[in-house]
């Protein structure tokens, strides 16, 4: 069995006027596949323990990105435009490789929806809440 894994955090605090832009990601955390495996393995982060019960459970996960950043103001559209986009497309190459594209890709979409629900976030990967937690401009 195989899990996508992907994780945007940020803490917006909409009365900051210094935007959340990739160098507050970069200097907190932005990793890419395999590097979020080494990074947060046998750590006390959420990603930490996702990776543990996975690696007990023989789950293989498929990494994608996580960023991270410091509570500041909201964060701008490009990172969230260059997150969102590389979540997304890691997400159909994760679906691709198995024989039932289509069915894949439905099982992890709603795989990674619920699992967005229960990480605490308020940068959602979907647009209705783009307005409310990410820079427009």
């Amino acid at each position: 069995m195989r899990f996508f894994l992907a994780m945007m955090s940020h803490e917006t605090n909409t009365f900051s006027n210094v935007p959340t832009d990739r160098a507050q990601f970069e200097n907190r955390d932005l990793r890419y596949g395999g590097e979020i495996l080494e990074t947060f393995q046998d750590t006390g982060t959420c990603l930490g323990g996702m990776i543990e019960v996975a690696r007990r459970s023989g789950v293989t996960l498929v990494p994608s990105v996580a960023a991270s950043a410091s509570p500041a103001g909201r964060v701008t559209a490009d990172v969230y435009g260059a997150v969102k986009t590389r979540i997304l497309a890691d997400l159909a190459s994760a679906g691709r490789r198995r024989r039932r594209r289509k069915r894949a890709v439905s099982i992890m979409s709603r795989s990674f929806y619920r699992a967005r629900l229960r990480v605490s976030c308020e940068a959602r990967l979907d647009s209705s809440a783009h307005g409310r937690y990410c820079d427009r401009t």
